[in-house]
């Protein structure tokens, strides 16, 4: 039925985007902090940007249940790719802010006050939620992070290990409702 169509579309197009986009930003991350520069973060920006779109259209799909998920992706993810470009082109980064800070909104919003509609997984959401938004924080404040850690660890490296934890969340999230849906 309907359900199964888009639980299908969640399983075998957006989760893989999620996860092949976040195996790209390893590699986008890791020529970014080889070689610094606008130029390089561009590689860094654009596969986060394409992760972000496809874990907020797969939760848009989880709790509204309207194939607005599946009608928003692909518009989304041209949306995300042109913020980074518009950002590398023109140094403003209020619409790639916008495609990053909106969708963490609106996700926060529908996993505080919404059930999802059919696999459960809030807790899980709503933690992964939480380490991305503490992963912004500690890259908003890297310096001090490193000064107050006597130049042990980075804000920028806390963000990248707690941004994998929630990406890990997420796959813990999907191994469970596949062994309870068996």
């Amino acid at each position: 039925g309907e359900v199964d169509e888009i639980r299908s579309w969640q399983l075998e197009v957006c989760l893989p985007i999620f996860f092949y986009s976040t195996i790209a930003i390893s590699f986008g991350s890791t020529y970014y902090h080889w070689n610094p520069s606008n130029q390089t973060l561009v590689w860094d920006r654009l596969p986060m940007t394409v992760a972000f779109v496809s874990i907020f259209c797969y939760i848009l799909e989880d709790y509204l249940n309207k194939g607005i998920g599946s009608y928003l992706l692909s518009p989304l993810i041209f949306i995300g790719v042109i913020s980074v470009l518009y950002w590398n082109w023109t140094d403003d980064l209020r619409l790639y802010a916008l495609v990053q800070f909106l969708p963490l909104f609106v996700m926060t919003v529908l996993v505080l006050f919404y059930q999802p509609s059919r696999y459960g997984g809030a807790v899980q959401q709503g933690l992964a939620l939480l380490l991305y938004a503490v992963a912004k924080m500690c890259e908003d404040r890297d310096y001090e992070i490193w000064t107050i850690t006597k130049k042990k660890i980075s804000g920028h490296s806390l963000k990248h290990i707690l941004a994998g934890m929630a990406s890990v969340l997420i796959a813990t999230l999907l191994v469970g409702n596949e062994e309870n849906n068996v």
